[in-house]
């Protein structure tokens, strides 16, 4: 039986219909080196062949396989890499916001974007993504609420200091503050604003320490009355007041007795007051 020859510009058949290959197939191969070697007659089927390769490659040390070199192409890189593991895009690495990410940290899908495209362009793998990933989301998460412990230790830091500065008047002081900003034309207008407003200042001790401020101011322009409650501050003032009378550095006795009691008055009120506060 003679076999047909292939249609012009086709290539021929090298493997019959039951795997084996056609007498002579190492020839009709594109690569005329081959067409001489004494070694690929010995091959007679695809399944042969196949069982040579995985046994060449088992035998093949680590040190000898082809690693990147100056001279690599684009397409060097890209079958290095999809062997390394790197997904064919970069949206195929899996970075979507872990389930225990704080509610009120920031969160930015454009970061996610860039760092997807940075670690394809890298050829990092999917795992080696992944990891860094994970590690990294770890690093923020402690770190942000390590930051929220700071801000916490800082606002009751501020909140003991009003406390200590203002001792028993502490709650007199605080509803100065907030009568002091029922002045504000919209707060009288907006009740929702007023609340919001007092909420937000009575959250903030500095802002509290504010209010209460422009409270005294008003006071003195008898727009609110005075509580009357004196704070270790006023007291110390009324102190050193008494301190600097001529009376108290008087050599009489007699002269000196009123002023000192009444320093002796007011220091064990400023420490009692220190106490209640």
């Amino acid at each position: 039986m003679v076999e047909e020859a292939a249609p012009e510009g086709q290539p021929a058949e090298i493997v019959n219909t039951d795997g084996t290959f056609v007498e002579n197939w190492q020839t009709m191969l594109s690569d005329e080196t081959l067409h001489t070697d004494q070694t690929l007659p010995r091959i007679k089927n695809v399944e042969s062949l196949a069982k040579s390769y995985v046994h060449v490659r088992k035998q093949v040390p680590l040190d000898k396989i082809a690693k990147p070199n100056e001279h690599w192409s684009d397409d060097d890189w890209n079958e290095w890499y999809a062997a390394g593991g790197r997904p064919e895009t970069p949206q195929d690495y899996q970075m979507a916001k872990p389930d225990d990410w704080p509610e009120d940290a920031p969160w930015q899908e454009e970061l996610i974007e860039g760092y997807q495209n940075l670690f394809h362009k890298l050829g990092l793998s999917t795992k080696q993504v992944e990891a860094i990933f994970n590690y990294n989301n770890e690093l923020a998460i402690e770190a942000y609420k390590a930051s929220e412990l700071d801000k916490d230790t800082q606002f009751q830091a501020l909140v003991d200091g009003l406390h200590k500065m203002w001792g028993a008047a502490y709650e007199q002081n605080v509803h100065r503050g907030n009568v002091a900003m029922s002045k504000d034309k919209d707060a009288e207008r907006d009740p929702e604003y007023h609340a919001r407003l007092v909420e937000k200042i009575n959250r903030d001790p500095d802002l509290l320490r504010f209010a209460s401020n422009m409270g005294a101011k008003f006071m003195e322009d008898k727009l609110i009355e005075d509580p009357g409650v004196p704070t270790p501050v006023d007291l110390q003032e009324q102190i050193s007041k008494l301190r600097d009378d001529p009376r108290f550095m008087s050599t009489d006795i007699n002269v000196r007795r009123p002023i000192i009691e009444k320093i002796n008055k007011l220091t064990e009120q400023m420490l009692a007051s220190r106490k209640t506060g």
